[in-house]
């Protein structure tokens, strides 16, 4: 789904004075797992409610993806950046 400039404006707008957005646009911010988190505590501590469950298992699916994705990441390039280091810190010596 593309968004124009035009509705990125609207968006902006709505921030900005505090209105809550068109469901229209809340998906981009369901894309991001912090926000999740954060409506929940609102909801939680000014609602009185408790929290949707399927937004938190969402959010937690995609901390979890995160989370073992940058892992190996940092475990495929972790000779490469130790020898880095290492090289230079054995230069400036």
């Amino acid at each position: 789904m593309k968004i124009t400039d035009n509705e990125k404006r609207d968006v902006i707008k709505y921030l900005e004075v505090g209105k809550p957005l068109p469901d229209k646009y809340r998906f981009i911010f369901q894309l991001n797992p912090m926000a999740v988190i954060i409506n929940a505590y609102r909801q939680v501590i000014l609602g009185g409610g408790v929290p949707k469950y399927s937004s938190l298992i969402y959010c937690s699916s995609c901390l979890s993806y995160y989370f073992i994705y940058w892992l190996s990441y940092f475990k495929s390039r972790e000779k490469i950046c130790t020898r880095a280091i290492y090289i230079n810190d054995h230069q400036i010596q």
